[in-house]
This record gives C-alpha cells, structure tokens and sequence, in this order.
C-alpha cells in the first residue's frame, strides 16, 4: 500500500513538472481535509470516516476543469452485540485515485463565490481488519472456538459526485463541497462527506 501511494503521488509530481511552461497559470493544487459519514449497511460496521485528498485541476476551458485526485480515508469499527455477545469490526481504510470534470455554473468573477458540480470514478485500494473473535473456555477441555485476526485487501471502482463552492483568496481559493462516495464493495451505501480545501496555482 505504502508503495502504490509512492508511486502515485510521483507520477501526480511528474505531470505536473511536465506540464507546458505556457500552461502553468492553467494548473492548479487543491489540498483538502475529508470527513465522511456511512449510510446504510456500510454503516451497520463502520464509524465516521476521516482523511486527506489533494486534487490537481486543469483548465481545458472557461468554467470547465479536468481533475485528478490522490488521498487516503479511514472509517473506523464498530462494536455490534448480538445474544450478548459484543464483535468489534475492523477499520476500512485505503487510497482513492479518481479522476473527473468540474464544471462552474457561472463564469467566475473576482471576490464572488463561485459554485461548481464534479463527477469523478476511478479506483479505491482499499484494506480492511477482521479483529480477534475469543474463543469460550469449557472447564476441563480448555479454549475452543475463535479466531485469530486477520486482514484483507481489495481494488473497487469508485463513483462521487459532488456540489461545492469556492471563495477566492488573496494568492488562491478555499474550496468546499458535499460529496456522495460509492465503493463498489459496499453495494448500494456509501458514505456522504463534507471537504475542505485550499486551491492555488502552479
């Protein structure tokens, strides 16, 4: 996992050195705090969901930005009790790499807010904890039952789309959206999320 991230957040540095000398006033850095809250059966095992992302933006034309994000979440376990007895699960947690468009619904216009929809898809590397479950000790025959922890890891296809608005700043933008995160694993929940962020040129 530590690897994967590595390797993505240099090829995110690449492009962006790469980018054309006449075209840097046209990409931009967002880097951003995410917290996540899970709704249906994701819920019913996970907790509230905390990360980062960073997010680069190209300008292809007036109002349109192409995207392309990096970050890492965690939702955090829960403890589920069922006839009496208490089961922690494990935390999910992984990397989203998503990529995507964001449109501004009005041009923008210095010291307005400006609001904006996104779409992204992409991949979540995600891994995940099944904790110990003790076994029961029976007098005279020791410990059966249980199992040990173990863990696991998965690739998923990930859809969010999102609404948010940007104020501009002196030398950028803070940025501010609400977003629906889709982890084809979950099934049919998700999480629905709030970020804040900090958007400037390169």
């Amino acid at each position: 996992m530590k690897k994967l991230l590595m390797g993505l957040v240099v090829m995110t540095l690449v492009m962006a050195i790469a980018a054309p000398a006449n075209a840097q006033s046209k990409l931009h850095l967002n880097i951003g705090a995410n917290v996540e809250l899970p709704l249906g059966s994701f819920s019913d095992g996970h907790g509230v969901g905390f990360g980062g992302t960073v997010q680069g933006e190209y300008l292809f034309m007036p109002q349109l930005f192409g995207t392309a994000k990096l970050g890492y979440l965690v939702w955090g376990g829960k403890d589920i009790t069922e006839e009496g007895h208490t089961i922690s699960t494990g935390s999910y947690k992984g990397v989203p790499f998503l990529v995507g468009g964001k449109y501004f619904f009005m041009p923008q216009k210095a010291n307005t807010i400006q609001w904006y929809g996104q779409v992204e898809i992409g991949l979540f590397f995600g891994s995940y904890t099944v904790p110990a479950i003790p076994g029961y000790t029976i007098p005279g025959f020791g410990t059966v039952g249980g199992t040990p922890e173990t863990s696991a890891s998965s690739t998923d296809f990930v859809f969010s789309p999102s609404v948010g608005m940007e104020y501009p700043m002196s030398k950028g933008s803070l940025d501010a959206s609400i977003n629906y995160f889709l982890i084809a694993s979950t099934g049919s929940a998700g999480s629905i999320g709030l970020r804040v962020g900090y958007k400037f040129p390169l």
